[in-house]
C-alpha cells in the first residue's frame, strides 16, 4: 500500500511537477517515511530531469511535524501566512519554507556524502 502511494505521487509529480503533496496515515507516523520521501522529491526536483532552481514547500502552522520535516531536509522557512487555505470551512495559517538547487548541492558537499537528513548527492537522469 505504501509503495503504491509513492508510486502515484510520482506518477503526479510527472503530471502536475509545481505541486507534491505527501500525507501518510496514521499507521506510518514516527517511522520516517514522509522525511525520506520528501528529501528524495526535493533531490528528484533540483537535481532530476526537473532541474529546478528552487522547490517550495508549505505545510498549516499547526502541523509541527511537517515543519520539523522541512528543516530536517535543508528547507530554511522563509514566510508565514495568516488564514491562507480554507480547510473543511476553517481558515488555516500556513507556514512556507524553500531551498535552491545552489543552497541544496551546497549544503550537501559542506555536510558531506550524508547531505541534509541522510541524503548523498546524486543527480537523477
Amino acid at each position: 500500500m505504501f509503495l503504491s502511494a509513492i508510486l502515484l505521487l510520482l506518477l503526479l509529480i510527472v503530471f502536475e511537477p509545481e505541486r507534491w503533496d505527501i500525507w501518510l496515515g496514521k499507521p506510518y507516523w514516527g517511522h520516517g517515511y514522509c522525511t525520506e520521501v520528501a528529501q528524495e522529491l526535493v533531490r528528484f526536483g533540483l537535481l532530476g530531469v526537473l532541474n529546478l532552481d528552487m522547490v517550495e514547500a508549505r505545510h498549516y502552522s499547526r502541523n509541527v511535524v511537517s515543519g520539523n520535516v522541512m528543516t530536517k531536509i535543508g528547507l530554511k522557512h522563509i514566510h508565514h501566512l495568516p488564514k491562507h487555505i480554507n480547510k473543511w470551512g476553517v481558515l488555516e495559517d500556513v507556514e512556507g519554507y524553500a531551498i535552491s538547487q545552489k543552497e541544496f548541492v551546497e549544503g550537501v558537499l559542506l555536510l558531506g556524502e550524508a547531505g541534509f537528513g541522510g541524503s548523498a548527492l546524486t543527480r537523477y537522469e
